[in-house]
């Protein structure tokens, strides 16, 4: 198994991931991985692949930004605000942005997420 990179992430201790190169796969690897097997990673490194989906295929590296507390919990102004990659991400990008897919793959990606969840298994039935 090969592994796959750290996020870089300031935290101790982060491992990484598990993932064999297309040239190690065996004969069922493709269906395998299709279904989450014969591949590891942390939730780190899957909320930064979805975030790089979200970022129209820009790789924006993880970054602790706020240390939880009493004092912040119920805040308002902490809350989440709609992201628009077309016009949200920053023209000069942080040390380590980079483009890792297309914003058409990225794009194309996101209408297959939003429709597991308007139209697919994630829908809510009552």
């Amino acid at each position: 198994m090969d592994l796959v990179t750290v996020s870089g992430i300031e935290l101790p201790s982060e491992t990484r991931g598990l993932l064999a190169p297309p040239r190690k796969w065996g004969s069922t690897s493709i269906l395998s991985i299709a279904i989450g097997q014969e591949v590891a990673v942390t939730p780190v490194q899957l909320v930064t692949m979805v975030s790089a989906i979200a970022n129209g295929g820009v790789y924006l590296p993880p970054h602790i930004l706020l240390q939880s507390s009493d004092a912040l919990k119920g805040e308002q102004h902490m809350g989440a605000d709609p992201f628009h990659p077309e016009s949200s991400v920053p023209a000069t990008l942080p040390d380590g942005a980079h483009r890792v897919i297309s914003e058409h793959t990225s794009e194309e990606m996101r209408q297959m997420m939003a429709g597991v969840v308007t139209e697919g298994t994630a829908r809510l039935r009552s």
